[in-house]
């Protein structure tokens, strides 16, 4: 199965070159999304990272960048890396 990201703020699930459905429709643009630990983070452009357990059934945690305790110059995210 994998994952696309859309720029109406969906995400949708495939298998091989059939659409199953979609896993969520954020309001934000969906900017990357990458494998991690946990399972998989989903990016948004405002600066959302929303992190979904490895079965895709709930999302287990989300992180608001303009809540950490540091400041950035921006919040827009255009790529993530897990390592």
């Amino acid at each position: 199965m994998f994952l696309t990201g859309h720029k109406d703020g969906k995400v949708l699930m495939w298998r091989a070159d059939s659409y199953i459905g979609m896993l969520m429709d954020y309001k934000d643009e969906i900017t990357c999304m990458s494998k991690c630990f946990e399972g998989i983070a989903i990016c948004t452009w405002p600066g959302t990272i929303h992190f979904w357990d490895i079965h895709l059934t709930r999302e287990a945690k989300t992180i608001h960048l303009q809540n950490l305790p540091f400041k950035m110059l921006s919040f827009h995210i255009c790529s993530i890396d897990y390592n």
